[in-house]
């Protein structure tokens, strides 16, 4: 403050100073704040990605072990058909053979 002639107390305006701390204009801290919802919807989105990838894994896997289940017992019962078959046969030819007098 300064005093003019006339006695009246009034602010010099050469001496208007910045304050120390910088701050950002309001476009800036609009900016700002888009800037933080972009890198929140961002993470968001990649969260939502990833959550959808393991989802899918996981019904990957579901279906490839259910998959190899029903494998497995295909593999199974066309064993026991097969040793059945062979067995049945076996005593025909083995009922044959004691027939004919070729088998005690």
């Amino acid at each position: 403050m300064c005093l003019r002639a006339g006695g009246l107390f009034e602010q010099d305006p050469t001496s208007l100073r910045l304050p120390l701390t910088t701050r950002r204009p309001p476009a800036a801290m609009a900016s700002k704040g888009l800037q933080d919802l972009k890198k929140q919807v961002e993470g968001a989105a990649q969260e939502a990605v990833t959550s959808a990838g393991t989802a899918a894994q996981q019904v990957v896997d579901q279906a490839t072990e259910a998959g190899q289940k029903a494998m497995d017992q295909v593999a199974k019962t066309t064993q026991e058909t097969i040793d059945k078959t062979a067995n049945q046969a076996s005593e025909t030819f083995s009922g044959f053979g004691k027939k004919f007098g070729l088998l005690k």
